[in-house]
């Protein structure tokens, strides 16, 4: 509480009388407001920028700059990254599953060098202060939905949170979840020098753990691993439910994630919601719902009992075809995501995928339109349901008529050639005696 007695009252009416968390840059405080008889509270985020003075000496050590001077140019740049951050949760002001904002301070550090930033927020409970009291599935379907919600208003501001764990989701008196830390700890992360975030790495999507381009799925993917925790006995995917949970264990947990082993399902979800889950929280980002109104209704039909998983399938359409190789460009490959994001190279992996249809088939594409470089497709070029494949097609037996047919062995040329000797003398027997044309006959 000392950290910030020294600024208040804040705003002028405002003072601190509680701690709510903690983290790398600061703390969260419960501040009160009194007015006579009435009270009232709010959240008040103390970030300080640098975040202690360990902070601005490794930054000092670091060899990259050689005054004081440079090194508050470098921290200014972080309090105008965050500055931004603020600007935009003040225009999400209003909806209703977003922490709502309400003012912010931004106040200069005494010897130049940083600030200390204080953002009013609505007061509300951290998902990770209830996510071990026993939610059950009604809770999980709840707070997905109202998740997706939040996403949904990022979306329309083309924003991927990036950042999506219990820590950031929060929860009201009325029990609606609401969504929160819009890419602040994000910058304050990017911006630390030999900061940890391994509790973080078990709700990051694949493609950010390994520092590739992400979209609107890659929130979906860590929205599946907060539900899959809540119906998994407050565990995440691969971790042991008994016992003291120890380094090993999430260390092997992180590598079978991040390495595309598929998961288990969760243990309390109904089959349904496990497969909701479960396709939320595909490695391949091609494999999870592709928007986040195809998630929540899909959490709304499990729960009540109408999900149909959906078999994704190219209608009959006209696509186009990279001709080097007539790989089509804007198909879905499954078979291997590494590959299948580089048009033009399918033909290396599809040997070895046992994906049913090889790239050569002459059913996949008729001849080309005139005058255009695009194709027909005639048959769906997505990958068949396992029960009616066991096999590779390229593996399957031909039958009698497909058999490569085998060279004949009759000593045709030579036929042909006598035929050939016996034109050329009729012809010129037209004009020699019988008797020498005889001779010739027979001697041939």
């Amino acid at each position: 509480m000392d950290r910030i007695k020294k600024f208040e009252p804040l705003w002028g009416v405002w003072e601190c009388d509680a701690v709510l968390g903690e983290g790398s840059f600061g703390r969260v405080y419960r501040a009160v407001r009194k007015e006579g008889e009435r009270v009232y509270y709010s959240a008040v985020k103390h970030i300080s920028v640098p975040a202690n003075q360990q902070q601005l000496n490794e930054v000092r050590s670091s060899g990259f700059y050689n005054s004081d001077a440079e090194i508050s140019k470098y921290f200014g740049g972080i309090v105008e990254d965050v500055q931004r951050e603020v600007d935009f949760m003040y225009t999400l002001k209003g909806n209703a599953n977003i922490v709502s904002y309400e003012d912010h301070l931004i106040v200069p550090k005494e010897d130049g060098i940083g600030c200390d930033i204080f953002i009013r927020m609505e007061l509300l409970r951290s998902l990770n202060s209830i996510i071990k009291s026993n939610l059950t599935v009604e809770d999980a379907i709840k707070i997905g939905s109202d998740i997706c919600s939040a996403l949904e208003v990022c979306a329309k501001s083309r924003i991927v949170h990036r950042d999506i764990k219990p820590s950031n989701i929060f929860v009201n008196a009325n029990g609606d979840y609401k969504l929160g830390d819009f890419g602040i700890a994000k910058v304050l992360n990017s911006a630390t020098v030999g900061m940890s975030k391994k509790g973080t790495y078990f709700y990051m999507a694949p493609e950010i753990y390994k520092c590739e381009p992400a979209n609107f799925t890659s929130d979906i993917y860590s929205l599946g691993i907060v539900l899959y925790r809540i119906l998994n006995d407050n565990c995440l995917p691969f971790m042991p439910t008994n016992g003291t949970i120890l380094l090993e264990h999430q260390e092997a947990a992180l590598v079978k994630t991040m390495t595309g082993q598929p998961m288990p399902p969760p243990r309390n979800a109904t089959p349904q919601l496990a497969a909701v889950i479960l396709k939320a929280c595909s490695f391949n980002m091609r494999n999870r719902f592709q928007t986040l109104g195809e998630f929540k209704k899909a959490l709304n039909d499990a729960y009540l009992g109408k999900y149909v998983e959906q078999v994704p399938a190219v209608s009959e359409d006209t696509v186009k075809v990279d001709e080097d190789n007539t790989t089509p460009i804007n198909a879905v490959f499954d078979a291997n995501p590494a590959q299948a994001q580089q048009p033009g190279k399918a033909d290396n992996w599809w040997r070895d995928s046992g994906y049913p249809i090889p790239p050569s088939a002459p059913s996949i594409v008729t001849q080309p339109l005139q005058n255009s470089t695009s194709y027909t497709v005639t048959q769906p070029l997505a990958q068949p349901m396992p029960s009616t494949v066991t096999q590779p097609l390229h593996q399957y037996p031909q039958s009698d008529t497909q058999q490569p047919k085998t060279k004949r062995t009759t000593s045709l040329g030579t036929t042909g050639l006598v035929f050939g000797i016996l034109s050329f003398l009729c012809l010129i027997g037209m004009f020699i005696t019988p008797a020498v044309f005889s001779f010739l006959v027979i001697f041939v």
